[in-house]
């Protein structure tokens, strides 16, 4: 992974708020909350920036039904459709958290200068 690549990712998460960055000498970046307060939606939404409010529809059922109605009536029941979908999935996403991943003793720092 390069190392402007991974400056984006970081620079997201700290955006995000799930990490803080110290300049010192023996700075670095840490999690901003304990590991258990963070879930992977909060990394999915941080990486991907991503809301289901950014959905937007094209209007390209205007051009093929003459019914305004018909149009805003059906781009009602689809935004709603995704607004579920998005909701599940997210709900979904808030239950995991990450220190799920970790094993007990697995949490830890890393002495880079070893």
């Amino acid at each position: 992974m390069s190392d402007s690549y991974l400056k984006k990712i970081l620079m997201k998460l700290k955006k995000g708020g799930l990490i803080v960055a110290s300049a010192s000498k023996n700075g670095g970046y840490q999690l901003a909350r304990p590991i258990g307060a963070i879930s992977i939606k909060d990394v999915f939404t941080a990486l991907q920036q991503l809301t289901d409010d950014q959905l937007e529809l094209s209007h390209l059922d205007q051009y093929i039904f003459p019914d305004p109605n018909h149009v805003a009536q059906s781009e009602q029941e689809i935004s709603q459709a995704f607004h579920q979908a998005f909701a599940a999935f997210y709900d979904q996403l808030d239950q995991f958290k990450l220190d799920h991943l970790l094993k007990e003793d697995a949490v830890g720092t890393i002495d880079w200068a070893e």
